[in-house]
Order: structure tokens, then sequence, then C-alpha cells
């Protein structure tokens, strides 16, 4: 009976660990999309100043 529930606690182990690998993966890819939505708004802002300072 041991050997069994040492595989089950193997096959719980990696199934824990894929979730965690998935979820850090989804964040890493959650931040980068965040960090170059704010990068685009900032130099769409600065092309408008650029642009106001060159029509006055």
């Amino acid at each position: 009976m041991s050997e069994l529930k040492e595989k089950y606690e193997e096959i719980t182990n990696r199934l824990e660990n894929a979730a965690d690998l998935k979820m850090s993966r989804e964040i890493r890819e959650s931040q980068a999309y965040n960090e170059g939505y704010k990068q685009a708004c900032e130099d769409f802002f600065k092309e408008l100043r650029r642009m106001n300072s060159e029509l006055n």
C-alpha cells in the first residue's frame, strides 16, 4: 500500500509543480503585456506633445 501512496504523492507533486510553472509563466506574460501597454501609452502621449508643440 505504501508504494501506491508514493505513486499518488508523486503524481500530485508533478501536477502541483506544473500548476506552479503555468502560473509563473502566465504572470510573466501578463506583466510583459502590462509594461508594453504602458510604454505604448507613454510613447503615444510623447508623440502628441511633440506634434502639439510643432503646431504652436
